[in-house]
């Protein structure tokens, strides 16, 4: 008699979540939408090398990328840095306030893959990629290697930048969780 008094522990548990469903019903899908949008990560910037005819011949992994114009750009599988690696973006602005180049500060193991990039690929055009599309091309000069920081040239939009910088931050976080 005693086990018919005792509500069941699965419909005690549904109710201790109602307020949560209540909540979800409220504020819709929406809410929580955006909330996973801002923890994915976005805006990601990544260097890829140009193959050259060796890379061709020993058929190593290649990947076509294109940009908005819809011209297709072939380069070596495996970024040479990644946002996983940035630690922040900022623009480099000209006098008149039209954006020049984006300054990325990369952390200790970034800087290790530029140098490494610079050294061992001296004067190569680099293709800059943003969220899976080409952007433009930096070259890797050797005399840059031990520098704390990589300019990235334009021409960049000032909507795209705000965004790259925002971004840039979470971008890392998301990569290197503490």
């Amino acid at each position: 008699m005693g086990d018919v008094d005792q509500p069941c522990p699965v419909l005690a548990r549904l109710l201790r979540l109602a307020p949560v469903f209540l909540l979800l019903l409220v504020c819709g899908c929406d809410t929580v939408n955006t909330w996973w949008e801002k923890r994915q990560p976005s805006y990601e910037l990544a260097l890829f090398r140009l193959p050259d005819e060796t890379d061709r011949a020993s058929r190593k992994p290649l990947a076509e990328l294109q940009d908005f114009t819809g011209r297709t750009t072939v380069v070596a599988a495996t970024p040479l840095l990644t946002s996983a690696r940035i630690l922040t973006v900022e623009p480099v602005t000209e006098a008149n306030g039209e954006i020049r180049a984006l300054r990325i500060k990369p952390d200790d193991r970034g800087r290790h893959f530029w140098m490494e990039a610079c050294t061992s690929y001296p004067d190569s055009n680099l293709v800059i990629v943003v969220d899976g599309w080409v952007h433009g091309l930096v070259r890797a000069r050797a005399n840059e290697a031990a520098n704390r920081s990589i300019l990235l040239p334009g021409p960049w939009g000032q909507a795209e930048v705000a965004e790259i910088t925002s971004h840039a931050e979470n971008n890392y976080r998301y990569y290197n969780p503490r």
